[in-house]
């Protein structure tokens, strides 16, 4: 469960960025580089997770 949320929180900033970038208060490689970093700390924040429940 506490994965679901996770990637719950992480989807809404996904979201919230895309909303940025179509509102024009961002351009596309600041997008790029803030969407890569949030999928990148989703994925270790995953990976640690599913470890700590081994």
């Amino acid at each position: 469960m506490k994965i679901i949320q996770l990637v719950l929180q992480k989807f809404l900033l996904v979201v919230e960025k895309i909303i940025e970038l179509l509102d024009g208060k961002c351009t596309y490689p600041e997008f790029e580089a803030e969407l890569r970093k949030l999928l990148n700390d989703l994925g270790r924040e995953i990976c640690t997770e599913v470890l700590n429940e081994l």
